[in-house]
C-alpha cells in the first residue's frame, strides 16, 4: 500500500501523473506535491466513485494499488500514448486514510477546480448506448437550429445517460460551475 507524505503547506496540493501508455499497457501513475501560489497546470476529473466492491489495480510510485472500476475506467480512457497527463484525481490525490488531511483537502475544492485548465466530466463507460445520446448532444448543441426530434433509441439512451450516478452527487455542482473548461 503507497505510504503517502505529508502536504507541508496549507496551500499544497498532490497531482497525479496519468503515465503515457498504450491500451495493453498497465496504468502506471505517480503523485507530486504542487502549490496554489505556483499555478500549476493540471486538469481535474470529476466522477463518481462507483462501487466499493468493484475494484482493478493500478501501479502507483511502483506499488500495486486497488482503485475502484470507475476510476480505472476513467484513467484508462484519459490516459496518452505519447504523453504523461498532470491530473487532480480526488481518490489518489487526498490520502483518504488521514481525517485532518482529507477534510482540510475538501475545504480547498473550490480552489483547486477553479484554478484547474480543465475540468474533466467522466459520466463513466460507454454502456446503454451512451454513444448515441452523446453523438445527439453533441449535434444538438454544435448547430442548434431550434427543437429536433428524437427517436426511440435516442431518447431511451439519453434518459439513461441522465439517470447515471454521476448526476446524485451534490460536488457536481460545484466542479462543473467552477471549471474554466469543461470537457464531458
Amino acid at each position: 500500500m503507497y505510504e503517502y507524505e505529508l502536504l507541508d503547506a496549507k496551500s499544497d496540493l498532490r497531482l497525479l501523473i496519468l503515465e503515457m501508455g498504450g491500451t495493453s499497457d498497465p496504468i502506471k501513475c505517480r503523485l507530486v506535491r504542487a502549490r496554489f501560489a505556483r499555478r500549476p497546470f493540471y486538469e481535474a476529473l470529476s466522477y463518481t466513485w462507483g462501487s466499493a466492491d468493484q475494484k482493478k489495480q493500478i501501479w502507483l510510485h511502483g506499488q500495486r494499488t486497488d482503485v475502484r472500476s470507475n476510476l480505472w475506467s476513467a484513467l484508462f480512457k484519459l490516459r496518452r500514448n505519447d504523453k504523461n497527463r498532470l491530473l487532480w484525481v480526488d481518490a489518489l490525490c487526498i490520502n483518504q486514510r488521514n481525517v485532518n488531511e482529507r477534510n482540510h483537502q475538501v475545504a480547498l475544492m473550490k480552489e483547486i477546480f477553479t484554478q484547474a485548465a480543465e475540468v474533466i466530466v467522466w459520466l463513466g463507460p460507454e454502456a446503454d448506448d451512451s454513444d448515441l445520446a452523446m453523438d445527439f448532444l453533441y449535434d444538438a448543441s454544435s448547430r442548434y437550429a431550434g427543437p429536433s426530434t428524437l427517436d426511440v433509441p435516442t431518447h431511451k439512451a439519453l434518459r439513461k445517460l441522465c439517470n447515471r450516478d454521476y448526476w446524485k452527487r451534490m460536488w457536481i455542482l460545484q466542479e462543473v460551475s467552477l471549471a474554466k473548461h469543461l470537457t464531458v
